[in-house]
């Protein structure tokens, strides 16, 4: 029974999905953010392109 509203019903399903992780990638910059802005200007650069690699790389492995 593929009708209409069951493809409707999945691709809500889908979109819903979808802006769930876009909140959470967003919140979790957010606190990424905040982190930064707590953190010493001398910082080492490196560190901060490390941290937001391995963000990206677990965001794209969900």
């Amino acid at each position: 029974m593929n009708t209409t509203n069951d493809r409707l019903a999945i691709k809500y399903k889908y979109l819903g999905l979808a802006l769930n992780k876009l909140g959470n990638f967003a919140e979790s910059s957010t606190k990424l953010k905040k982190a930064l802005e707590i953190q010493s200007p001398l910082q080492n650069q490196s560190e901060i392109v490390t941290i937001l690699s391995q963000i990206g790389q677990n965001y794209f492995k969900e």
